[in-house]
């Protein structure tokens, strides 16, 4: 009875390995493998990390780029009130996307009201002449 399970069918405990290794290695192989991809994923991010730090140490590390100097938002500031140009013309021309441009335009609204606001006195019951807020898509009368 060597080489087979015990029971009344006799299946041989060889012949039920050898009929599902087919499976079974290609799977192990595949773990094999994620898991030395992941080791060397963690690898990577550590010696990122350490690059990162030495780097900061050394004053080297930047960081993001300046966003327009106030120079050069104000030029962008007095091409725009002209009415000369797009605002897609004024992002090429400062070399910035156009949403920066949008930024730049709305800081710029928020200041002047802002501004204009804390210097005129307040109107009780008023909102200074500015729409009311929406709410769900209607506005409020």
């Amino acid at each position: 009875m060597s080489g087979h399970l015990s029971g009344e069918r006799g299946y041989s405990l060889r012949s039920r390995i050898g009929r599902n290794s087919h499976r079974v290695r290609p799977l192990l192989h595949q773990q094999i493998l994620a898991t030395f991809a992941e080791f060397d994923f963690d690898l990577l991010r550590m010696r990122t990390r350490e690059g990162v730090a030495i780097a900061k140490a050394k004053g080297k590390l930047k960081g993001r780029g300046p966003k327009p100097s106030p120079a050069r938002q104000a030029h962008l500031l007095k091409l725009h009130a002209a009415e000369e140009h797009t605002i897609a013309d004024l992002a090429e021309l400062f070399e910035v996307s156009r949403p920066t441009v949008y930024r730049v335009l709305e800081r710029h609204r928020e200041s002047a009201t802002v501004h204009q606001e804390s210097s005129s006195p307040a109107v009780s019951g008023s909102r200074s002449g500015r729409r009311p807020p929406r709410s769900s898509g209607k506005w409020k009368e």
